[in-house]
């Protein structure tokens, strides 16, 4: 069992490896020391992601629908969501949250998956049918400074 604090100091040395590796932009860093979460959104363009805080745009419906889902993930497994990633797929809008678990003793292999670009995420859809939790893989994004996701 561990404390908020412990995850969220965890979280943050999550989020600093990834600045370090890629993913050049500090905002999602700065933003979840206060109590905010970035979001980078999958475009599929020249950009490949766009960034955002979550609850900037809280009462925007379909930023609302996330929260909820962030919240009650969180609750639901006492674990903390640092970072999400937007994908827009066939099956819809899919939220997937970087999370740090209550779990201590896992912590090490979920920073190895993280370094490996393929960690466990909680993947939750628009509908809110068939979430679940799984590896992902992502990339840096070199043009945008965030990340995405590519399976």
């Amino acid at each position: 069992m561990t404390t908020l604090e412990e995850r969220k100091e965890e979280a943050l040395k999550r989020l600093n490896f990834l600045h370090k590796k890629g993913m050049k932009l500090t905002e999602p860093i700065k933003w979840f020391d206060k109590g905010e979460i970035a979001i980078f959104e999958y475009q599929n363009r020249i950009f490949n992601s766009i960034q955002y805080g979550l609850y900037m745009n809280k009462n925007q419906e379909r930023y609302a629908r996330m929260i909820k889902q962030k919240e009650e993930f969180e609750k639901e497994r006492n674990c903390t969501v640092y970072l999400i990633l937007v994908s827009h797929t066939e099956f819809g809008e899919q939220a997937t949250m970087f999370y740090v678990s209550n779990c201590k003793a896992e912590w090490k292999e979920d920073f190895e998956d993280l370094q490996n670009k393929s960690p466990i995420c909680y993947v939750a859809n628009e509908n809110d049918m068939c979430n679940e939790s799984g590896s992902i893989l992502f990339e840096y994004s070199s043009n945008c400074g965030g990340i995405y996701r590519t399976a």
